[in-house]
């Protein structure tokens, strides 16, 4: 799945994803950025800037389509997160909603939180969600990273704020540590809130956004300078890089593979790469699926696997 205008769909028969292609397209009203897959595979919930949340049933018996919206009114929707019955949809201008979704045609508002704006005029960018249990992680630009407590969908607050040097993109948490994609590159933070490390990115670029592998040993950043960057944080306060690969394009999101042998990264007009991260000393190019023609508008902002059998 990729996010661009619209929402397209590759895919391949034969394992090879060399040889992936187009399966399908959905057009949404906005300028679909982000999307998030629901747990059991059924939806994606896309962030269609001032269109809001869309919901698309990817199992609709006519083929992928929009089935439900949820519009706050209040500014473009930037990026969207779920579990099985929740959708937290962040805002321009520093407003959370959580949206239940247990019925997708028909998504409803139950709660909602003001982003601390930290002094600054406008506030922050919400660029980036990371859920973990009730702990929903927020990358909100230069007001830095917010800790809401969503265990009571109806009543979310903000637990703390941390963060400061960097404009903040994207965040997830794994092992205890706090791991961002800042416009310094990645930045590491302990329980404590720390700030315990920060490691340059090849070419010293932006980082967009960042996952880390099962294992917690190992951190993939989509390369604003194009491409895909993985650092070796086994020892989180001391981030090593492992590898780069370089492209023209404008890295904005990345993916794995269920084995996290494959590496899916959304690089602006360079398409949909796909990457061999099985040795993360050593990425090899696997495929890159073009968004000219009849595929998309021309730019790919994220990407989410739901089967790579």
């Amino acid at each position: 799945l990729l996010g661009d205008a619209n929402l397209t769909a590759t895919g391949t028969a034969s394992g090879d994803w060399s040889t992936a292609s187009l399966t399908n397209t959905v057009t949404t009203s906005g300028y679909a950025t982000k999307l998030e897959l629901s747990p059991d595979g059924r939806h994606a919930y896309i962030a269609d800037d001032s269109e809001g949340m869309q919901v698309v049933d990817l199992q609709h018996p006519s083929g992928p389509a929009i089935v439900g919206n949820f519009n706050s009114g209040v500014g473009s929707a930037f990026d969207v997160v779920a579990n099985a019955t929740h959708a937290f949809v962040s805002h321009f201008m520093g407003d959370l909603h959580i949206v239940d979704v247990s019925n997708p045609s028909s998504p409803q508002p139950t709660g909602d939180v003001s982003l601390p704006d930290m002094g600054l005029a406008f506030g922050g960018s919400p660029h980036g969600l990371s859920l973990h249990g009730d702990a929903l992680y927020v990358a909100d630009g230069n007001a830095g990273i917010h800790h809401v407590d969503v265990s009571d969908p109806d009543n979310p607050s903000v637990s703390e704020t941390f963060g400061t040097g960097a404009t903040f993109f994207g965040v997830t948490v794994a092992g205890g540590y706090t791991f961002a994609a800042t416009s310094a590159g990645l930045k590491v933070y302990d329980v404590a809130r720390t700030n315990v490390a920060t490691a340059s990115l090849s070419g010293n670029a932006t980082a967009r956004s960042v996952v880390v592998s099962a294992d917690g040993q190992t951190a993939f950043l989509a390369n604003f300078n194009g491409g895909l960057d993985i650092f070796d944080i086994s020892t989180p306060s001391n981030p090593q890089l492992l590898d780069n690969y370089s492209t023209a394009g404008l890295g904005h999101g990345v993916a794995l593979s269920s084995d996290e042998s494959l590496a899916f990264v959304a690089d602006g007009p360079n398409g949909k790469l796909v990457l061999d991260v099985s040795n993360p000393s050593d990425i090899k190019f696997v495929g890159n699926h073009a968004t000219t023609g009849s595929d998309t508008d021309g730019y790919v902002y994220d990407v989410a696997v739901a089967s790579d059998d």
